[in-house]
């Protein structure tokens, strides 16, 4: 009676956020695995393993990953982690950055396949002559997003945005 408590409620994304923001891995003593589906720690180990990242910089990249994951299924969400880890094997920050950038375009690409949607963004990178993941995942993509916002199919998206980019001759 008359007593109140606050209760976090959290889904897949924000247990992974929250246990990545404590500054521990899984492994903590203040972990979250028991609220976590299992399916989802082990494919992050197991991407971890093939790739030779770090758990902590796969649970990183997993987390800009599940940002943007939206709609799209938990197996998605892991392949584009696979797929950034590849990528960008000796950063991070580049790994964060394309991780969210194939899920984003998946809104340009209708494709949930991280495999597809890292064609296109190279793809608009050569093009744009644009060299850093970082850089076509943080300026390219969004601007992808912007085109068939109104109503541009992926190709003339992907070819405004170069175009447009380089006509300017910025490589950032």
């Amino acid at each position: 009676r008359n007593s109140y408590r606050a209760v976090k409620i959290f889904n897949d994304e924000m247990l992974l956020h929250e246990s990545l923001k404590r500054g521990g891995g899984f492994g903590a003593t203040r972990d979250l695995r028991a609220g976590m589906p299992g399916k989802i720690i082990q494919g992050l180990r197991d991407i971890a393993k093939e790739t030779g990242q770090t758990e902590s910089t796969i649970y990183g990249t997993a987390s800009s990953a599940a940002s943007a994951r939206g709609a799209l299924s938990r197996e998605a969400m892991l392949d584009a982690t696979r797929i950034a880890a590849r990528l960008a094997p000796e950063s991070g920050a580049e790994q964060q950055a394309t991780a969210g950038g194939l899920l984003d375009l998946a809104k340009v690409t209708g494709s949930s396949s991280a495999k597809e949607n890292a064609g296109f963004m190279l793809a608009m990178g050569a093009q744009a002559r644009v060299e850093s993941l970082e850089s076509i995942n943080k300026a390219l993509v969004p601007a992808a997003i912007g085109v068939a916002g109104y109503g541009g199919k992926p190709g003339d998206a992907g070819a405004l945005v170069s175009t447009m980019t380089a006509v300017a001759g910025d490589q950032e």
